[in-house]
């Protein structure tokens, strides 16, 4: 599996590969209000609700405390949730925030569904990796893909 590693160790019966880390960005419906303030600053994120990921989620509490540590008010209504799909469909009928992921959001953002804020979120990510059964033998295809995807992203941090 190609996917977001979680910080917590999966268990002996599975091996991982880190691959890279994917910043979390802020993110917007086209035409917020947000999107062509002049001088846009953290705590400009305080009148608006939020679509936060649920307590359990490795982000939430980096998230919550960067918020916190540039003054921003988290007392409005915010809407929890994992699922990609449904944070863009809250971000499209309303004028909450939400934080993806910097390639997800490039992708949202390429098919006119989302803005990216100038904010940047110093040391906040996921990690990608790659995730298989330990007592399986990768095979030379699988080999082969992986040895792909780690050039991929080595050339891709070139640029």
């Amino acid at each position: 599996m190609i996917g977001n590693l979680t910080a917590k160790p999966l268990g002996i019966e599975f091996r991982t590969r880190h691959l890279y880390k994917d910043p979390i960005v802020v993110v917007v419906k086209k035409g917020h209000p947000l999107v062509n303030k002049p001088e846009l600053t953290w705590t400009d994120l305080s009148e608006f609700p939020m679509v936060l990921p649920p307590e359990f989620a490795t982000t939430r509490n980096v998230i919550e405390e960067f918020l916190l540590f540039n003054q921003v008010n988290l007392s409005r209504r915010y809407v929890e949730s994992l699922s990609t799909l449904t944070n863009i469909g809250v971000l499209q009928e309303t004028e909450s925030i939400g934080f993806l992921s910097s390639q997800v959001a490039e992708y949202f953002k390429k098919v006119n569904l989302v803005d990216i804020l100038p904010l940047t979120m110093k040391n906040i990510y996921i990690d990608i990796g790659l995730v298989w059964y330990a007592e399986r033998n990768l095979t030379p295809s699988q080999l082969n893909i992986i040895s792909m995807l780690e050039e991929t992203v080595y050339l891709n941090n070139l640029k």
